[in-house]
């Protein structure tokens, strides 16, 4: 059980490091399956199933969020600098003229559907 620890810990932390959530639910519920179906064929009582179970998704879990945590990092980096310490590039050279509206906004816009309609025109 030793290698299938170390096994599941390498998932984890790859699944971390390369995709998003997603694949983590995906992972959770097929190790639950797995988990259950092992405790079962190996004759586990309730308690024993329970702390296989619990074990099984801390490890699969905690190694995930060591991957989120190191890919953050290795993002951050530009080039062995911090990204910090480098002004960003989408900014305009002359700073004289600079205003925040210059800065191109990275979130998707979407049209207001909120009160659409309450507006009063005078």
């Amino acid at each position: 059980m030793g290698y299938a620890a170390i096994a599941l810990a390498i998932v984890g932390f790859v699944v971390g490091a390369v995709f998003r959530l997603r694949v983590l639910l995906t992972l959770v519920g097929v190790l639950l399956v797995l988990s259950i179906t092992f405790s079962l064929s190996r004759g586990f009582s309730f308690l024993q199933t329970a702390v296989a179970l619990s074990v099984a998704q801390a490890i699969l879990q905690g190694t995930y969020f060591l991957g989120l945590v190191a890919r953050s990092f290795f993002y951050r980096t530009d080039n062995g600098h911090l990204a910090a310490t480098h002004p960003p590039q989408d900014l305009p050279r002359d700073r004289n003229d600079f205003k925040v509206s210059d800065i191109p906004s990275k979130i998707p816009r979407w049209p207001r559907r909120f009160a659409q309609g309450t507006e009063r025109h005078r």
